[in-house]
């Protein structure tokens, strides 16, 4: 009967420490190794909420959205007042055309993380695939909020604004990016769109 090698020491490691050399993979563009990386962490620390999480980001990079899917929801199992597996679940199942269950889902993840910029505007953003831009509007205030010089938020809710006819108010939007951003060509024609005299 063979005898199992003993584990080395090198590759036994904290969830955080597999967990910050997969990101750094990632950052790098390497997602091969960051997937392998991951799939190895979580051999080792199988209830570790953050590991799992990142490996369905993986798994989303990769269009495998179906176990995308079932790893954030794993995630969500196992850290039920973490925000973030809440947040990359909506992000998959926005991805799949699930708008419905993606605003459940950025609802609580903002639940759990009221301040959340990217959370904030994401939801906007699936509110107005959705063609609710009343509630699209209120988000995109919120994510204004949440980060107040946000040159994206501003953007989106300018352009709803002028779907909903309300043109005053996404000058006033797009004056306020040409603020931030003198030099932001989108801006500059979108205010000129919305009536501005030149």
């Amino acid at each position: 009967m063979a005898e199992s090698l003993p584990e080395s020491p090198e590759l036994r490691r904290s969830p955080e420490e597999w967990l910050a050399e997969v990101q750094r993979f990632q950052r790098d563009g390497e997602l091969f190794e960051a997937y392998v990386l991951a799939q190895q962490g979580l051999g080792q620390h199988p209830d570790d909420w953050a590991l799992r999480e990142n490996f369905g980001l993986l798994l989303s990079l990769a269009q495998d959205l179906p176990s995308a899917n079932e790893q954030l929801r794993a995630a969500m199992r196992l850290a039920p007042q973490a925000p973030g597996p809440y947040f990359s679940l909506a992000g998959v199942l926005a991805l799949q055309g699930q708008n419905d269950e993606a605003v459940k889902y950025y609802r609580e993840s903002l639940r759990l993380e009221p301040d959340n910029f990217h959370a904030w505007i994401r939801l906007g953003i699936v509110e107005l695939n959705r063609r609710r831009f009343q509630e699209a509007i209120q988000h995109l205030r919120a994510a204004i909020r949440a980060k107040p010089d946000s040159v994206a938020a501003r953007m989106y809710l300018g352009g709803v604004l002028m779907q909903e006819q309300r043109r005053t108010e996404a000058q006033e939007l797009f004056r306020e990016v040409l603020r931030l951003e003198p030099n932001n060509a989108e801006a500059r024609r979108l205010l000129h769109a919305a009536g501005a005299p030149d």
